[in-house]
């Protein structure tokens, strides 16, 4: 995407997300794979903490603008809702939940 499409792009966005109440950054420029949220996101469902992560994943890309497409980024939000920091870069690193996450 170039700049005028980035542009129209957040500004289509930042309409649906008031609509419907979410909080989004209409700076954002990036996009961001998110295969390595979806494998964090099913670890933390299985500790008991998937509304938390969820919500913290979404904060994180559409309003912070991190990128949860890398593990050190990952790591820290699993700790903002109270998840081990070890055992969240265990699970990410050992791509073990990648099947689990499809």
């Amino acid at each position: 995407m170039r700049g005028p499409e980035i542009v129209a792009r957040n500004q289509r966005m930042k309409v649906n997300m008031d609509r419907e109440g979410l909080p989004y950054n209409a700076e954002r420029n990036m996009s961001y794979n998110s295969r390595l949220a979806q494998e964090l996101s099913k670890w933390a469902e299985s500790k008991g903490k998937g509304d938390e992560i969820h919500s913290a994943l979404f904060r994180a890309y559409f309003v912070d603008v991190k990128n949860i497409g890398k593990v050190e980024p990952l790591v820290e939000i699993a700790k903002e809702v109270g998840l081990p920091a070890d055992e969240a870069t265990d699970a990410l690193l050992s791509r073990e939940l990648q099947r689990r996450s499809r």
